[in-house]
């Protein structure tokens, strides 16, 4: 009780101080530690099985989730196990999230109260998903503010969230409608 409490005192902060960099880092604090030290939900028995099954019998071939494969192998061939898996690849993700929330926004408390609302605590339930929306996130930014090779980086970033779970080939589609909003542009101009 004490957690879903301070879950909700967590997103109300963010939203009434919306630029504050302290309230997003106990944020960031909080979803990481959530996200890494879940010892709950409907899949983690799942995960585990996979977990398992991929440390023990992995072969290297070029499929979606190949990368959520290696690394689960890895780290169980190295006598880790998924919780240490999760905590890991918790905070290194949630690293990569705040470089992208604070690159992107001015007001990254109240960025991270919307993600706390959805999909906050199902990052926590769905770890390939998680793993491979924050790709797909670095991707966006990357869309957004380069301008050199934006396309090419973006897809990138989709290959690398493709690796954690195969729903992330549906985002390869935005590169095709990009070119096309730029040739109406152009034809407009």
């Amino acid at each position: 009780m004490n957690t879903l409490i301070l879950y909700f005192l967590l997103i109300t902060l963010g939203v009434i101080l919306p630029r504050n960099r302290i309230v997003f880092f106990m944020q960031w604090i909080f979803l990481t530690i959530m996200i890494g030290f879940n010892s709950g939900g409907g899949d983690l028995e799942d995960y585990k099985i996979i977990y398992q099954s991929n440390g023990e019998n992995f072969y290297l071939s070029l499929r979606p989730e190949f990368l959520y494969q290696l690394l689960n192998h890895i780290f169980f061939i190295n006598g880790f196990s998924l919780q240490d898996y999760m905590i890991f690849s918790s905070f290194i993700l949630m690293s990569i999230l705040a470089y992208v929330t604070l690159k992107n926004t001015k007001q990254p408390a109240v960025v991270m109260s919307l993600i706390m609302i959805y999909p906050g605590i199902d990052m926590a339930i769905q770890i390939r998903n998680f793993q491979g929306w924050v790709f797909f996130m670095l991707g966006v930014h990357y869309l957004i503010n380069s301008h050199r090779f934006k396309r090419l980086k973006y897809t990138f970033c989709i290959f690398l969230a493709l690796g954690f779970h195969s729903i992330f080939i549906l985002y390869i589609l935005f590169i095709p409608l990009i070119i096309l909003e730029r040739k109406f542009q152009n034809k407009r101009s």
